[in-house]
């Protein structure tokens, strides 16, 4: 046994209360834990069971009687008294069921005072009988101020004893005090070493017990003897119809049994110890392992039962539009009619209010997609999922057999039939110009205009608005604004009002990415400038972001900036920025769209904190996600990360090839801004890939004035990067520090080798070791970043 020392401290603080209530449901300990007490205590104590039959004045006079003699067995008078009890002579027998609350009351009167003594009455619950409780109150009323009492049952104490509660008189233990605590469970399981199914047991001394002995069958037999068979039928029948609720609202529990009153009745079964709780919001709820326990006798009911149940709960969901709870039902109980209905309510209203987190899941389940066959509209939603978190293949074909069957969808479901324009919008085969040439054929055959995108199909969460939904790039192959200009004239009416914001923040995103960054910087303040207060405030946000990193600056700690925050952080090498943002995410093991801003922020995360291979794996995951998906921004920053991470594992081959991918994905857009950002690391190997291209006669002008380009950008913040107190020091040996000391006062090799008295050999290998060190290329870099590094 484990020794309940808190329990005891707490029940020797109200040694000063006349009475102590000790209320909980059954198998909590309630009389184990007042046994053990008594064992610790230096007072005379005593306790006596009630039963059923106590529930007349005789039966129970005599038990209290019986008591008050162990208590007392020296006190002659008291004997005296109580003699009749116990006696076998017929007469005084007979004397006492005749006189049984006169005699218990002279017998009170005999008491001593001389000694703290507790009297406790247990399994008081099965006693029901409002003469027997105005009885007790009365003994209790009489009994010696040295006496204390103890009751301890499984139902809330009835209103005769108010008084004592306002007199401050009654205190009472709870379920929450007996429940044992983490600190008493680690205590057993240390003994033990079984931690497993604790936390469903909230405490619960018998669960942890069924846990111990791992048998549930025990349980199950416990709770039905000692539960549920205490139960009235109208209790049973109502937790068998709630049994599957995760919460029992008033207004749920009222529609699944009919009971009016559902509220009062969840407040009784409460007050009566019947494992039901109801947290500081009103919610009620079963306790966990009684709720498992209602689920086996669900299941004994029958399917048809339990599924007559579910679709009651689904159409209780549905009338209150609550998509989540009403698709659950629905495809537990395999209903495809009530399915469909469910996914109904997001045609009229799918937009970012839904969180695409709790959505995902659901679109992907096997039942829905078995829905689809007779529903074809739900096509979409797994068409939505699957492009989100970036199965190719899955989006591919659904979005296919979308196409085959949309005559059907718009005959079925005419309110459904716009659907068709965010399908391709999502479809990335298809190209910009030709989409939207698509819509305004699709607008003219409607002879009307049609509803306008959702802000969640245009953002999927990525905080910069050209590389959402769509990557704008084709957008930025020539004069980006002009370009983008005549997409809007084309297709603007597909965004609506908003089409002004949307085009300055996409325009500005993408100058951004070419290193135009003044021009950029005033798209991202004429996008702010337009946006209306009565606008969703994604438009404002991504049109905040393209400012802070056009500006480099997001001077905001709201949490929506968090992520930006910590991105500018890291990429500046900030170690405990990146520590920071691997502990406050969960490990990103398959990166999708919704995602992808953070993903890319762990990569660079882990680069920082040299976990070079990890972030590799990540990258290389994200890398084909976007192939795939034709998402070149994204593209390239993965191959830009890529070289980098493999540069710094020195695996200078693989690093070279990523990074002449990044160059080749870059070049057609002009994409420069994502080599700058790194430009401290990439300058050496933008060099070295410089030299590769001049040497290699078969590359192309423009391909090596590009990379020229890039390294001329780069080359200076190659030079001046500045290292934070964080970062780790680049160390130089004396010997290497003196022949840089040289090289920077302009003497060349053989110089160098003469005045330190070594071989120019010896002063190569030294700048092969110096320049690992200071990740460059040539000796211009070296003799620059040292200069700024003041390592000599």
């Amino acid at each position: 046994m484990l020794e309940r020392t808190n329990l005891n401290r707490v029940l020797d603080e109200l040694k000063g209360n006349r009475v102590i209530a000790v209320r909980a449901p059954a198998g909590y300990g309630k009389t184990t834990a007042i046994s053990q007490w008594f064992g610790k205590g230096t007072f005379a104590s005593a306790i006596f069971s009630a039963d059923e039959f106590d529930n007349s004045p005789t039966a129970f006079c005599e038990h209290f009687c019986e008591a008050l003699r162990a208590l007392q067995p020296q006190n002659k008078n008291l004997s005296m008294v109580t003699e009749a009890v116990v006696s076998e002579n017929l007469v005084s027998e007979n004397d006492f069921r005749h006189d049984a609350i006169e005699i218990t009351l002279r017998a009170i009167s005999t008491l001593t005072r001389k000694k703290r003594t507790v009297l406790a009455i247990d399994d008081l619950h099965l006693v029901h009988s409002d003469e027997i409780f105005r009885l007790l109150r009365v003994f209790i009323k009489r009994l010696p101020c040295t006496f204390q009492i103890i009751l301890i049952s499984r139902h809330r104490l009835p209103p005769i004893f108010s008084d004592l509660w306002l007199k401050g008189e009654l205190s009472e233990i709870s379920t929450e005090q007996l429940a044992f605590s983490e600190e008493e469970s680690e205590a057993l399981y240390q003994n033990i070493g079984n931690r497993a199914g604790y936390a469903e047991t909230e405490g619960w001394p018998i669960g942890i017990n069924a846990v111990f002995i791992d048998d549930e069958g025990l349980l199950y037999d416990y709770i039905q003897i000692n539960v549920w068979f205490w139960l009235d039928d109208t209790a049973r029948d109502f937790m068998l119809r709630t049994a599957n609720l995760r919460e029992l609202t008033p207004s749920l529990c009222e529609a699944m049994t009919g009971i009016s009153h559902s509220e009062m009745f969840l407040r009784k079964l409460v007050q009566e110890g019947a494992f039901v709780s109801q947290d500081k919001e009103g919610v009620f709820r079963y306790h966990s392992m009684f709720k498992k326990f209602l689920v086996k006798k669900l299941d004994e009911q029958g399917e048809e039962f339990a599924r007559s149940l579910l679709e009651k709960e689904g159409a209780f969901h549905l009338a209150r539009n609550d998509f989540y709870d009403a698709a659950e039902c629905f495809i537990r109980c395999k209903n495809y009619d009530g399915i469909n209905k469910a996914f109904g309510l997001l045609d009229a209203g799918f937009n970012a209010t839904y969180a695409a987190e709790k959505l995902l899941p659901i679109f992907k389940h096997a039942e829905v997609r078995n829905a689809v066959k007779d529903h074809p509209r739900i096509l979409f939603f797994i068409v939505w999922s699957a492009f989100i978190e970036g199965r190719v293949n899955d989006a591919v074909e659904y979005m296919d057999e979308y196409y085959d069957r949309w005559l059907e969808i718009a005959a079925a479901y005419p309110d459904s039939a716009y659907n068709i324009l965010y399908m391709r919008v999502l479809d990335f085969r298809v190209t910009l110009h030709h989409l939207l040439s698509e819509f305004k054929a699709i607008t003219i055959i409607e002879g009307k205009y049609l509803i306008t995108l959702p802000n969640a199909f245009v953002f999927a969460q990525m905080p910069q608005m050209h590389r959402g939904i769509v990557d704008y790039s084709e957008a930025a192959t020539g004069n980006t604004v002009e370009n983008f200009s005549n997409l809007i004239s084309e297709g603007g009416w597909l965004y609506g009002e908003a089409s002004s914001v949307m085009a300055e923040t996409i325009v500005s995103g993408l100058l951004y990415e070419q290193g135009f960054l003044e021009e950029a910087q005033s798209h991202a303040i004429n996008a702010i400038a337009e946006v209306k207060t009565y606008f969703p405030p994604e438009l404002k946000f991504c049109a905040m972001t393209a400012l802070a990193m056009v500006n480099d600056d997001v001077g905001s700690d709201e949490p929506d900036f968090y992520a930006i925050n910590a991105r500018r952080k890291i990429s500046k090498g900030i170690k405990s920025a990146a520590i920071e943002w691997l502990e406050s995410r969960i490990p990103i093991e398959e990166p999708n769209l919704l995602v992808l801003f953070d993903a890319f922020n762990t990569a660079r995360a882990y680069i920082v904190l040299g976990e070079y291979i990890s972030a590799a794996i990540l990258l290389k995951k994200i890398l084909t996600m976007a192939s795939e998906f034709r998402r070149t921004v994204d593209l390239l920053e993965a191959q830009v990360l890529l070289a980098i991470s493999f540069w710094k594992m020195k695996r200078d081959k693989e690093a070279m090839e990523f990074l002449q991918a990044a160059v080749n994905t870059a070049r057609p857009f002009g994409y420069v801004q994502m080599f700058i950002n790194d430009g401290a690391v990439l300058s050496g190997m933008l060099h070295k890939l410089k030299k590769r291209a001049e040497y290699n006669k078969t590359e192309e002008r423009a391909f090596i004035d590009f990379i020229k380009m890039l390294y001329l950008k780069t080359r200076p913040l190659s030079a001046a990067v500045v290292y934070t107190e964080e970062a780790v020091p680049i160390r130089l040996t004396e010997k290497q520090r003196a022949v840089m000391n040289l090289l920077c006062q302009g003497k060349r090799y053989k110089e160098a080798a003469e005045i330190l008295g070594i071989k120019k050999s010896s002063i190569i290998s030294h700048m092969d070791l110096i320049y690992k060190k200071l990740e460059v290329t040539n000796l211009a870099d070296a003799v620059a970043k040292v200069e700024a590094l003041k390592l000599v």
